[in-house]
């Protein structure tokens, strides 16, 4: 499953969307770790109020929202995912009437 991407709002600029974002990765690579707002700001070199503005301007949600949904998306079993044969005959099971 992958990650999703977020909008950039226009307004920040270039050089600290670059620090930003390399603090948005470190939240993405690193949802599963006892990770927070202080840790991708100091990957991204800018204190943690000022990363937490930016990163809110930049993607219209708070860096803390966004890990929670991250967490949230790895923990929905992939749709596409192929199910073992209990888990299909279970599923069939359900449907029929």
């Amino acid at each position: 499953m992958g990650e999703r991407a977020l909008p950039v709002r226009p307004g920040v600029p270039g050089d600290l969307l670059v620090h930003v974002r390399r603090g948005r990765d470190h939240l993405g690579r690193h949802f599963a770790d006892p990770v927070g707002v202080a840790d991708a700001a100091a990957v991204a070199g800018i204190s943690r109020f000022h990363f937490h503005r930016l990163f809110s301007a930049v993607y219209g949600i708070t860096p803390g929202a966004y890990l929670t949904e991250r967490r949230i998306e790895a923990r929905v079993p992939d749709r596409d995912a192929d199910l073992g044969d209990r888990q299909v005959r279970r599923s069939e099971q359900v449907l029929r009437p």
